[in-house]
């Protein structure tokens, strides 16, 4: 039987902090494009998706812009579209590798 000390867990498993250039790499994922593109009216190509977006990190900052091209109603949509799929990509990514942190523990 395995027994992990939460006292040890804590002192020794610490989060590192993503920069904002693997941070936009992470959002520019072809798995999150794809699933964006697919939940589109009509649906989008990752790839065609992927040439419509622009996901830059912020010089100095911790900040990435987003923006999708071209401007309209319809790019506003996409891009509100893409941004809660990316929070939610980022969220399982973050549970993805701290379970396998656990693991090799």
């Amino acid at each position: 039987m395995r027994y992990e000390n939460p006292i040890a867990k804590e002192f020794f498993y610490k989060e590192t902090p993503m920069t904002p250039e693997t941070f936009a790499g992470l959002i520019r994922s072809p798995e999150l494009l794809r699933r964006v593109g697919a939940t589109l009216q009509p649906p989008v190509e990752p790839e065609k998706l992927g040439k419509l977006l622009k996901v830059d990190p912020e010089p100095d900052s911790d900040l990435v812009k987003v923006m999708f091209w071209p401007q309209s109603q319809m790019a506003v949509d996409v891009l509100n579209r893409y941004l809660e799929e990316a929070v939610n990509f980022t969220k399982n990514s973050s549970r993805n590798r701290r379970g396998r942190s656990r693991t090799c523990i």
